[in-house]
């Protein structure tokens, strides 16, 4: 009944704005008609000024545009410019096509001096003093477009100039090279005249164009409208007059039947409009529904939006507490759909999202089920028995998102992290429980991904921890609160100090040392992993650049790894630093390469372009192949500490770690033992054939200058100390 109330005094509304209308029509009608006589004159004079001004802009702006073309161009350097001017090929070109058809009717070439190289006007080729050719204000105008280099603006491309035999438009453009390949002319700067003589023929072309009556060059005696023709400077140096058209009393006359045939069709407009107002309204108030229904829908997968579930949700959420019903929203964030996208293109990317949201919607139940836009789901619960309803639905999403999706011949494996908030009418508004979702699934990410995590309490803790933490890595950026320690890897045979691991820590933290595995998680999770890792690879080379028979090893986040840009930082920090390339070693471990295999091949590859060494990091604790060292092209690996440590106590172990180096060693690979915490790790994994061993037994990661102390003590081998530990 509202609605139908509103559409009434809609239509009310209407007809009494057409009666106010049409009486306003016949009360001004005498005043408007007396009026038009004067402004149609006033208007007609003001848009033949502006059209005698397009003309002649038109005439510079083309025949400016022709110069141009034609000088920047490598063949009028090599002909045009030279010492002594091709004139069979600059005839050709210009020459023969000088005249109205051509759009310019005399041509020269100018050197700085202001002489004309060569020129063709009148039908004839002509040379000499440019002032006697051209005249002064042309001469002086291609001079000095001979001489520069670039246009500096102070003077306009085209200009109208007096010449020894009239009025004419000209254009002067420096003759350049539009390729590197060429080079500028040998004879020095030079520019390319073209020149259209104002003519008769000129006027009368640009009178048919725009259609102005009786366009001449203005004589002292005519005192019509006129517009003045400038020079180069901005100087006057004649003008154009036009005969101006009196239309008014015309159009009064023209215009009377159509007044009144107007009259007739309004009168009856409104009758109609009228009759149809209330028709239309409806069908307003139809397509003001439909809208909305659209405003609701995302247009990609054909789910509810973000603003159709935030309405639902606020409407779940405000019923009275006593209805015993729990709201309960389930937050779903595809892992891997960004890769999708950046591999295999957005087309696929949105294939996957039509599919996914087909699948969701069949597990959804009784759940409202919306896109919130790019690779976010939401489903809404809501009954007393939403929670079981909801972890039902996420673990069915697990399951349906763990399997392989084939999208044409692709198989494509993502997964998802699952968020789940419950709330109470009352208790919260959908603001709050979409932000406790976020936060539940941001912490199911945080651990691994392709899991669900229900909302606790503590989670705002840990979020605010950990944005107090990433905060704190942003400002010790900028403040130089993170330092560089060094942990040294000996040569398995010598003891010899041979090479290094930079390792980063935090020791200028206000609140205390925080251990690197926690802030780099948190670096990794914000993005600041590719600051922080250049921080580290430029520090560990300004360090370790005089140490020159030292290497060093920097790890690589699988974070950077996935930066397109990152071979090239890398690149460009070893050039600032100076450091040789062939002293550098970057550990990557092998999760991020199986998953893209495709992006790790082309990165490895630029990277040992570079001369850089890669080393396959922890070895021993995924599902590494023999096929899968073969293709990445490793050069060395390193066996990890939960399989190195276990040498001489575990016989399977030690099989391990000495079938590991054999297949390295087929392969051309060296390999790294770390984890040596004693003597006899040293000695058996000597023995098992690891050419290099890193540990505490070797010593802990210390600061730059302990570094340089212990090396300078023992003079580099740390075999002698080995030794006597073993002893």
């Amino acid at each position: 009944m509202a609605r139908l109330a509103g559409s009434k005094a809609a239509f009310g509304t209407v007809l009494v704005g057409g009666v106010v209308f049409f009486l306003c029509i016949l009360a001004f009608l005498e005043q408007l008609l007396g009026a038009v006589s004067v402004q149609a004159d006033a208007i007609d004079a003001r848009r033949t000024f502006e059209t005698v001004g397009a003309a002649i802009a038109a005439t510079e702006d083309k025949l400016a545009y022709l110069a141009a073309d034609n000088a920047y161009w490598d063949d009028a350097v090599h002909h045009a410019g030279a010492a002594v001017p091709d004139t069979d090929w600059l005839y050709a070109t210009w020459g023969a096509v000088a005249g109205p058809e051509g759009g310019y009717d005399a041509v020269y070439v100018v050197d700085e001096a202001g002489r004309v190289a060569w020129g063709h006007t009148g039908g004839r080729a002509v040379t000499g003093a440019g002032a006697e050719l051209l005249g002064t204000t042309l001469a002086a105008m291609a001079t000095r477009r001979a001489a520069v280099t670039a246009d500096d603006g102070a003077e306009r491309g085209a200009a109208f100039v007096a010449m020894p035999d009239g009025l004419a438009v000209a254009a002067a453009a420096r003759i350049r090279p539009s390729t590197e390949r060429e080079i500028e002319s040998a004879g020095g700067g030079r520019a390319l005249v073209f020149v259209r003589h104002v003519d008769a023929a000129l006027l009368g072309e640009l009178a048919t164009t725009f259609l102005i009556d009786d366009l001449r060059v203005a004589t002292p005696a005519d005192r019509g409208d006129r517009l003045a023709l400038r020079g180069p400077s901005g100087e006057v140096v004649a003008s154009v007059t036009w005969a101006r058209r009196n239309p008014g009393r015309e159009a009064t006359d023209a215009a009377w039947p159509h007044v009144r045939n107007t009259l007739v069709l309004v009168t009856v407009s409104i009758a109609l409009f009228v009759a149809i107002a209330g028709y239309g309204l409806q069908r307003l108030s139809r397509e003001e529904q439909k809208a909305r229904r659209a405003a609701l829908t995302d247009g990609l997968s054909g789910l509810p939006n973000r603003r159709a579930v935030t309405e639902h949700l606020e409407e779940v959420l405000s019923r009275p507490p006593g209805e015993d019903a729990q709201a309960v929203i389930v937050f779903v964030d595809l892992d891997g759909f960004k890769d999708v996208n950046d591999t295999y293109g957005h087309g696929t990317g949105d294939v996957l999202i039509r599919m996914v949201s087909t699948g969701l919607g069949m597990l959804r139940g009784d759940g409202m089920l919306a896109r919130l836009g790019g690779d976010e789901f939401a489903a809404v619960f809501a009954s007393r028995m939403a929670r079981r309803e909801a972890v039902e639905f996420a673990s069915d999403v697990l399951l349906l998102l763990g399997q392989p999706l084939t999208i044409g011949e692709r198989r494509i494996q993502i997964g998802a992290s699952i968020g789940i908030a419950v709330g109470n009418p009352g208790e919260c508004d959908g603001t709050e429980l979409f932000r406790r979702a976020d936060v539940a699934m941001y912490e199911a990410k945080l651990k691994g991904g392709n899991r669900m995590a229900q909302f606790e309490a503590e989670f705002d803790h840990e979020r605010n921890m950990r944005q107090t933490i990433e905060e704190g890595i942003r400002g010790g950026l900028d403040r130089g609160e993170f330092a560089v320690h060094y942990q040294p890897i000996v040569e398995a045979a010598t003891g010899r100090v041979g090479a290094v691991e930079a390792l980063v820590r935090w020791p200028g933290r206000e609140e205390g040392q925080l251990g690197p595995d926690v802030f780099i998680a948190v670096a990794e999770s914000s993005g600041l992993i590719h600051q922080l890792g250049l921080f580290v690879l430029r520090r560990a080379c300004e360090d370790l650049r005089d140490l020159h028979d030292l290497s060093v090893s920097v790890n690589v986040s699988p974070a950077q790894f996935r930066d397109p840009n990152f071979e090239y930082n890398v690149a460009e920090v070893l050039a600032e630093v100076d450091f040789p390339p062939s002293r550098l070693e970057l550990e990557v471990t092998e999760g991020y390469l199986i998953e893209h295999p495709d992006r790790a091949v082309a990165a490895i590859a630029a990277l040992k372009r570079q001369g850089i060494s890669i080393t396959l990091d922890d070895f021993g604790t995924g599902y590494s192949s023999i096929g899968y060292l073969r293709r990445y092209g490793f050069d060395r690996i390193k066996i990890d500490k939960s399989l190195a440590g276990r040498v001489g106590a575990d016989p399977q172990a030690t099989a391990l770690v000495s079938g590991t180096v054999a297949i390295a060693n087929a392969l051309a690979m060296a390999v790294t033992a770390e984890g040596v915490e004693t003597a006899d790790h040293a000695l058996l994994l000597r023995a098992a054939g690891c050419q290099k061993l890193q540990g505490y037994h070797f010593g802990r990661p210390v600061p730059l200058a302990d570094l340089r102390r212990a090396l300078s003590n023992v003079d580099r081998p740390a075999a002698a100390a080995s030794a006597d530990r073993a002893a």
